[in-house]
């Protein structure tokens, strides 16, 4: 997997410690139903993909407070022609 911009990078580190077998797992949950748009995104650096945009809602536990709480995460990504490699543009709450 890459992550495609700097937000990305950095919304992937402060939700999941740059963990992205977890980034894996939140794809890989996606349903049908998650599917918000497709969209043409831009890295910064002239480099265009085209991507689908998901929202999943997921039950966690809040470090915090111990308690169960649903997030929302949105992402939005592509995968390249041989099916190899997911370049993940957005990912946050």
């Amino acid at each position: 997997m890459t992550l495609l911009t700097r937000k990305c990078q950095r919304d992937v580190h402060n939700l999941f410690d740059s963990d992205l077998e977890r980034v894996a797992e939140l794809i890989q949950g996606l349903r049908k139903d998650c599917y918000i748009d497709s969209e043409w995104c831009e890295n910064g650096k002239g480099a265009w993909a085209a991507c689908d945009a998901y929202s999943i809602k997921r039950l966690e536990t809040a470090l915090a407070s111990g308690k169960s709480m649903t997030v929302e995460y949105f992402v939005k990504f592509a995968v390249s022609k041989t099916g190899q490699l997911v370049l993940l543009v957005s990912c946050h709450v």
